[in-house]
């Protein structure tokens, strides 16, 4: 059971990196749209694809003025973390530390 739970955490992480990343390359216009985004969502949050695809549908069509009530500016790794906390309803610190491997816990591919 220890080992399943290590890889399982491993897998989280690495997803949490990996959706942190895409989110970076995405413009919220189309973040409803990419469908490899939203199954990572999916796989982090184990959220149905239709809750993870209708919450970015929702901050799509937000206009940008009202923007910076939901998503920080800042760097885009601060910014990309919270949109995916936002979509799977993670914790930021916790994505952005898988983002930026600041605890050290994946190893480089």
């Amino acid at each position: 059971i220890g080992k399943q739970r290590k890889s399982q955490a491993k897998a989280l992480r690495e997803w949490a990196a990996e959706a942190v990343s895409a989110a970076a390359g995405l413009t919220m216009g189309n973040i409803a749209e990419n469908e490899e985004f939203l199954s990572l969502c999916v796989n982090l949050s184990g959220e149905e694809r239709e809750t993870i695809r209708s919450r970015a549908q929702f901050y799509s069509k937000v206009d940008p003025e009202s923007l910076g009530h939901y998503l920080p500016s800042g760097s885009q790794e601060v910014t990309s973390a919270h949109l995916v906390a936002l979509l799977t309803d993670l914790p930021v610190r916790w994505l952005f530390d898988c983002a930026t491997n600041r605890r050290g816990t994946l190893r480089p591919k």
